[in-house]
């Protein structure tokens, strides 16, 4: 008898369609990501726990999507 998995987390089934469309979505434009990358990190070096650069891309990505406030942007 197989146990019984208790993690909330659901197993990724291959027919699912949304897999495919995510599949293709593309990364983003490599000319921003370059841009991006230039800003100087104004942070001091304790307490950061994420790359600007990542910071930046996730933010604007979700500016791109509609989110108008930090609020909505960490939503």
């Amino acid at each position: 008898m197989l146990a019984r998995s208790v993690s909330p987390i659901h197993v990724i089934d291959d027919s699912d369609p949304l897999l495919g469309e995510l599949a293709e979505v593309p990364a983003a434009p490599r000319e921003i990501v370059d841009a991006l990358a230039t800003i100087p990190d104004p942070r001091k070096r304790r307490g950061v726990r994420h790359p600007l650069l990542e910071i930046l891309v996730v933010a604007a990505t979700a500016v791109l999507s509609g989110a108008r406030s930090f609020s909505a942007i960490g939503d």
